[in-house]
């Protein structure tokens, strides 16, 4: 990231972090917002980082700007479906592997194939792929992929003082009251095929 300003190095550093912790990119809006500066302002330095190869951009998308550059790749293991939705009856059988950008796929992640529409809000979609980092425990509001008895879900984890409450980001989707649940892992990214 050399010969780039402080305010460009802010918004690459904020676009990852968002892009980590909610598998999407951020919107212009959300940049300004965060950062502090005019929506005017951040579109000027995305397309100082878009001339510099730093980021590309989808045109006519909200949520639109993605890295970009030479990234070494890795396969990981694609392990079936997840319910958006009802929680489906979990069944580890893997499908694929599926070769992805070293920095997203990390180690000790696999990839699960969304079915439903339950995670809509949050920008996963039917037929989706997801990344899910293996880990057992979550923080409220993160999304997770999670096992009550033999069904597994990807919802948003919440503790509770007595119980685990998974919710759905679709409000037609009532939440998942349970006392208990095995956390599988934590989505990381999402993979959308056009």
């Amino acid at each position: 990231m050399k010969n780039i300003g402080s305010t460009q190095k802010r918004i690459l550093e904020f676009i990852k972090e968002f892009s980590a912790s909610h598998a999407y990119p951020p919107t212009v809006r959300d940049i300004a917002g965060t950062l502090k500066l005019a929506v005017s302002t951040v579109h000027e330095h995305l397309a100082k980082l878009r001339e510099r190869g730093l980021l590309r951009h989808e045109a006519g998308r909200s949520r639109g700007v993605w890295f970009s550059g030479k990234r070494e790749a890795v396969e990981l293991p694609v392990l079936g479906q997840i319910a958006a939705g009802r929680p489906i009856l979990a069944v580890e059988d893997q499908k694929d592997w599926m070769p992805l950008p070293k920095d997203l796929a990390g180690s000790g992640n696999f990839v699960i194939q969304v079915k439903g529409d339950s995670m809509i809000e949050a920008g996963i979609h039917d037929g989706d792929h997801v990344v899910i980092r293996q880990q057992a425990d979550a923080r409220d509001g993160e999304i997770v992929a999670a096992m009550i008895d033999e069904e597994v879900t990807l919802k948003k984890f919440y503790k509770k003082k007595d119980h685990i409450l998974l919710k759905a980001a679709n409000p037609k989707y009532e939440d998942i009251r349970a006392d208990n649940i095995k956390i599988l892992g934590k989505l990381v990214s999402l993979i959308r095929k056009y």
